[in-house]
């Protein structure tokens, strides 16, 4: 069986150290640590992990956020809630915490939205808390910013726990990922 797990982010050197980006960070963190190259592509750059259960597909869309499911489509098939994890910035969630779920809908997030319209619903998520901007202060803005040194140590902590539950998710299953790192920060 194939698995794939996409970090949802921006392509572009600019776009690397903001909010947004907490998927690719994520992800590229888990190739790192599973020695995996990312092969360049049309709407995405992939990194396929063999072993004795399938393959793991790691996928970074190029295509930016908001169509970021453009890129996953023929790459996933049904049952979704087996087959895709998508890791993304979510500003309703305090800074540092993670919650993972299967299925519901976009929360206003255009990138998940585009997953939704491209994919269907009954996906695993993993959302990365990144907080709410001050009041006055555009959310667009906020996440595309670039993060102070302070806050991508912050970052970094979560992309270190959020990789550990990827693989929680894939070695185990949801609700073992769910009891051990929702809500939990570092």
């Amino acid at each position: 069986m194939m698995r794939v797990v996409a970090g949802l982010g921006n392509p572009g050197p600019q776009y690397v150290w903001t909010r947004h980006n907490a998927g690719f960070l994520i992800v590229q963190r888990l190739a790192e640590k599973w020695n995996l190259t990312f092969r360049e592509g049309g709407l995405s750059h992939d990194a396929i992990r063999r072993d004795s259960d399938g393959e793991v597909r790691l996928v970074l869309p190029q295509c930016y956020m908001n169509r970021s499911g453009e890129a996953l489509v023929g790459l996933v098939e049904p049952p979704l809630e087996e087959t895709l994890i998508v890791v993304y910035d979510d500003v309703d969630l305090p800074t540092g915490t993670l919650r993972i779920r299967c299925g519901g809908g976009a929360g206003g997030h255009r990138g998940v939205a585009s997953v939704i319209d491209n994919c269907g619903s009954e996906f695993v998520r993993l959302r990365v808390g990144v907080g709410r901007p001050d009041e006055g202060r555009d959310t667009a803005e906020f996440v595309l910013a670039e993060l102070s040194s302070a806050e991508r140590e912050e970052l970094m902590d979560s992309v270190d726990r959020g990789t550990d539950a990827i693989e929680c998710l894939l070695d185990q299953d949801v609700e073992a990922a769910m009891n051990r790192f929702n809500g939990a920060r570092a």
